[in-house]
């Protein structure tokens, strides 16, 4: 008996609808004006092709339209206005329909206000999106990813590396010395380090990136290896850069646990944090600015090591947080 394909729930609707904008967004400027390019030409194909038969495909016109406002700036948007509004007449022109040149300009002018005018509806509704996306998934101290922000992003970019035959890098940070800055300075100058640390670590970000704080002085960062850099090679740069950017803040240092994600992993994300988590601890307890990099192909090998170095003592967590 065949089965029937369930429907999207809510959930997967708006985990498919953030994997296209993050798609959108990670796309170049050239990619887009190519996108952008093939789509108005399809379009213009298809009016010719369909206009004599009595259908007019202009008003798919909106699709590019919506595409540039979503990704380009006011000026490269109104060009784009301006182009499919000269196409849709030259449909006219080409078919020789009568056309004066008051009811030219005429048309011009509606072509070009209309989508004008859904222009800002869609700026606006983008700006009143952002602002609740970025209020509901990002921590507002540092703008990094909160809990939940990071581990929605980090699970639809993961449910996609197989199709992009991706090595991924899913690391867990520790800040070294923070409680002592609030123990030595205040909250407030603690908070202060942290805003900072967020900001410098935000201005290296990629679009394929994923970086949130998770709690304290405790971060992850989910990021793509390009190949034909090496895993190790990706870790140990990002530990160095990491160390720079806090040896600047009251001589803070930083423990990184690295986990390497082969393009086939079919892992939990839940499962991988914790994994993280695990290496990350693991450089804690060796010192200041210690980094620990495994495969999670070795994840079985790792939790028999960890289980062999022996339950954590109350000291040892109370060290990993300082």
């Amino acid at each position: 008996m065949p089965t029937t394909r369930a429907p999207l729930n809510h959930k997967q609707a708006q985990d498919v609808l953030t994997a296209f904008t993050r798609w959108l967004s990670s796309l170049a400027l050239k990619q887009t004006w190519l996108l952008l390019s093939a789509c108005i030409a399809t379009i213009s194909i298809a009016d010719l092709i369909f206009f004599p038969l009595g259908v007019t495909c202009g008003p798919f016109y909106m699709l590019p339209i919506c595409l540039a406002c979503w990704q380009l700036d006011f000026r490269s948007t109104l060009i784009v206005i301006v182009v499919t509004a000269v196409l849709s007449i030259m449909t006219f022109v080409v078919y020789g329909r009568p056309m004066t040149t008051f009811s030219l300009l005429g048309n011009l002018a509606v072509l070009i206000f209309v989508p004008g005018l859904v222009v800002l509806i869609v700026n606006g509704l983008r700006s009143s999106a952002d602002r609740q996306h970025k209020l509901a998934h990002h921590d507002f101290l540092t703008g990094a990813l909160n809990t939940m922000g990071f581990t929605r992003e980090a699970a639809v970019v993961l449910s996609s590396s197989a199709r992009t035959n991706k090595t991924w890098l899913l690391c867990f940070i520790d800040l070294d010395g923070f409680k002592q800055v609030n123990d030595r300075h205040g909250h407030e100058i603690g908070d202060q380090t942290l805003r900072r640390f967020g900001a410098k670590v935000g201005t290296s970000l990629r679009a394929t990136d994923c970086f949130g704080r998770i709690g304290g002085d405790e971060f992850a960062w989910l990021l793509p290896v390009e190949h034909p850099a090496s895993p190790r090679d990706v870790a140990e740069i990002l530990h160095r850069r990491l160390i720079d950017i806090l040896a600047q803040q009251h001589d803070l240092g930083c423990s990184l646990g690295a986990l390497i994600l082969p393009p086939d992993n079919r892992r939990p994300l839940d499962e991988l944090m914790r994994a993280a988590d695990q290496l990350m601890y693991r450089a804690k307890r060796s010192g200041k600015n210690q980094l620990r990099i495994a495969s999670i192909a070795d994840m079985t090998e790792t939790k028999v090591n960890l289980v062999e170095g022996g339950a954590p003592s109350s000291h040892d967590l109370a060290s990993r947080r300082s």
